[in-house]
């Protein structure tokens, strides 16, 4: 009987630790929370700027080019630099190739003001804090072809260029099993102590006969 519950003490013992730590999983979600943003930027003033902590990722967005839908377009594929300035005076550069239907970044040069990881995009984690400065850059000629003007809007005009600092936010969707589990771990190990001793009690009775 002592060995059945000691058998049963261990096993609940394990049953509760690994109810507690699946408990204890956190799923993480993530956001992108606006920073600074721009509309109608005249061509030659692609630039914007905004105030990061050190930790903070960096992601850029800018209005993706005409790709021929809205007029032909003489350079294929639509090719842009993106500087972007840490606040020490370094810099760091992406190359942005737009497709058909998607776009391709790499980077061409990093000073050390933001750590650029995989996937690729435009941004990464910044390394000071402070203002990082964002310019798009592409031909002068090609401006105009590749932001044709849409009403009011001059020729070569940026629609938009916005800066984002993603944000993780952290959930434990199964935190209420938590104090299920603990609660066996203790069940089991009251259990087991309790057949440890009576097993040692017994052995001693036996003994002295």
């Amino acid at each position: 009987m002592k060995t059945v519950a000691l058998s049963l003490g261990v096993i609940l013992i394990f049953a509760g630790v690994i109810v507690a730590s699946i408990s204890a999983q956190a799923n993480e979600k993530t956001h992108n929370e606006l920073v600074k943003e721009a509309e109608d930027l005249p061509s030659g003033e692609w630039i914007i700027s905004g105030e990061f902590e050190r930790g903070d990722r960096l992601v850029v967005y800018f209005t993706p080019p005409n790709r021929g839908d809205a007029g032909p377009v003489p350079a294929e594929p639509p090719e842009f630099r993106v500087y972007v300035y840490d606040p020490v005076g370094g810099n760091t550069t992406f190359n942005v190739t737009f497709t058909k239907y998607s776009y391709e970044t790499s980077v061409m040069h990093n000073d050390g003001g933001l750590l650029v990881d995989e996937p690729l995009g435009v941004g990464g984690l910044m390394q000071y804090e402070g203002n990082y400065t964002v310019e798009v850059w592409t031909w002068l000629a090609l401006r105009p072809y590749f932001y044709p003007a849409f009403g009011a809007r001059p020729a070569g005009t940026l629609p938009a260029l916005e800066l984002y600092k993603t944000i993780g936010e952290k959930s434990y969707p199964n935190l209420i099993a938590l104090p299920i589990g603990i609660g066996t771990v203790v069940s089991g190990a009251v259990l087991s102590m309790w057949a440890s001793r009576g097993s040692k009690r017994s052995s001693k009775s036996r003994s002295r006969r």
